[in-house]
């Protein structure tokens, strides 16, 4: 299950390891900005 805050998803695996995540922090009231991303490569 995906985990959501303002500026940030993620999913953490069953031991509790983070295997995805996508940061975007807000510039103002209209605009983010995608400045991260991670993908494990048990993924891949």
């Amino acid at each position: 299950m995906f985990n959501i805050t303002d500026s940030r998803i993620y999913m953490n695996d069953d031991a509790g390891k983070m295997i995805a995540e996508v940061t975007f922090p807000s510039i103002d009231d209209n605009t983010i900005i995608i400045d991260h991303t991670f993908v494990d490569d048990s993924l891949r």
